[in-house]
């Protein structure tokens, strides 16, 4: 407001100004008091001009100085306000990113909720603080050989596993025990043939099958014990077992193969339980420390060469279940000194008692039809045969100069 009424001021002057210069007159006098006065109002105009402009430059600096003051209060006022802003969006933002994190960690939860977790895999073959542990029968024989012959003695065969297969461990000399699982229900053969440094093997009764030889010429195994549903002992199972100590045979097995157990020299008695119907041909033959052999009521069949090469052997009983006594069955037991031929035996095969140096004396029932000429061959000992008076043993004694005494 101020400026504008400057500006009219000097408008107004200026119009006046105008209007006293055209009424100039001739006479000096009034020209000369026009000029004086003119120059007199020019004077004042120029007073109140420079008075009009410092006012104007005045207010102009101050209106200035206020629009400044203005501008930085609204400036302070603005940058406060969005000092504020921000702060309650640092506020706010902390929330929004814990709801952001709880969101991202339950589809997280979901993912993993919903994503199927893959099986662990378990390697055929692991060891595990020294100690061998077998998880599939596809394991490689020739792997699980150089791991045991590397200096890992102990092995487990784990449930997993069904079958040990045939050469499995064969010739691993330096295994000394192993744990067989439940899950194994047939052991194969020569699965642990020659593992000479074997000691102890409990089989468990998940077992059905033991095959061929497969436990064959383990010379340090001591004892076994075979599984409750095992039918058959097949042959060389433990055959060259050297230091057997003791076997149990259970009542599930109906036979004994050929040579089952051969060779061994630890065993010093066995029984026989009347399940087994067979002993097979050299079943316990060179089984030099035997002594002692009893055959419960139910066997029927003694193989050939079955007990040959007991050496030591001074006792045995025979049932009269028995019906069959192969040729050579008996030989060379050297410690045996007297035989009982069970009542249903109709015939001795050749060679059955051949160098049996001890034997004095053997009562033959009636049943014998059949005596080969060699039965007794190197029996240096044999001086008497019992048996019933006519019966086939009384001619065989008399034709080979054996005194014949009467059975009572």
């Amino acid at each position: 407001m101020r400026k504008l009424i400057a500006w009219l001021l000097v408008v107004l002057l200026a119009f006046s100004l105008w209007g006293c210069s055209g009424s100039v007159g001739n006479d000096d006098t009034q020209n000369n008091t026009s000029n004086t006065s003119s120059e007199e109002e020019t004077e004042n105009l120029s007073d109140v001009e420079e008075g009009t402009t410092e006012d104007l430059e005045s207010e102009s600096e101050s209106d200035k100085e206020s629009e400044s003051q203005q501008e930085t209060e609204s400036t302070t006022e603005v940058e406060s306000e969005t000092q504020t802003e921000s702060k309650k969006e640092s506020e706010v933002e902390p929330e929004t990113n814990t709801q952001e994190e709880t969101s991202k960690e339950e589809s997280s939860n979901k993912e993993e909720n919903t994503t199927p977790q893959e099986p662990v895999v378990q390697k055929d073959l692991e060891v595990i603080d020294g100690v061998l542990y077998i998880n599939s029968e596809n394991a490689s024989v020739s792997e699980i050989k150089e791991i045991i012959n590397g200096g890992v003695v102990h092995v487990v065969v784990t449930e997993n596993v069904t079958r040990i297969k045939e050469d499995m461990f064969k010739e691993c000399y330096y295994m000394e025990s192993i744990e067989i699982g439940n899950g194994v229900t047939s052991i194969g053969a020569s699965a642990f043939e020659n593992c000479s440094f074997l000691a102890e093997v409990i089989i468990p009764d998940s077992v059905k099958v033991i095959e061929t030889g497969a436990f064959a010429s383990c010379m340090y195994l001591t004892k076994v014990k075979l599984p409750e549903g095992l039918a058959r002992i097949e042959s060389r199972t433990f055959s060259g077992c050297m230091a057997l100590e003791d076997i149990t045979i259970p009542n599930s097995v109906t036979s004994i193969g050929e040579e089952a157990f051969a060779g061994i020299r630890g065993l010093k008695e066995i029984t026989i339980p009347g399940s087994v119907k067979t002993i097979e041909g050299g079943a316990f033959n060179s089984c030099f420390f035997l002594e002692k052999v009893i055959l419960m009521d139910g066997v029927e069949v003694i193989g050939a060469n079955a007990f040959g090469g007991c050496n030591a052997m001074t006792s045995i009983t025979i049932p009269n279940s028995v019906n069959e006594i192969g040729a050579f069955a008996f030989y060379a037991c050297r410690s045996l000194q007297s035989f009982v031929i069970p009542n249903q035996v109709t015939s001795l095969e050749q060679y059955t008692f051949k160098d049996s140096f001890n034997l004095t004396d053997i009562v033959i029932p009636s049943s014998v039809t059949s005596i080969d000429d060699t039965v007794f061959d190197h029996c240096d000992s044999l001086e008497t045969i019992i048996g019933e008076p006519g019966s086939y043993a009384e001619v065989f004694a008399t034709e080979n100069g054996y005194t014949f005494v009467a059975q009572e």
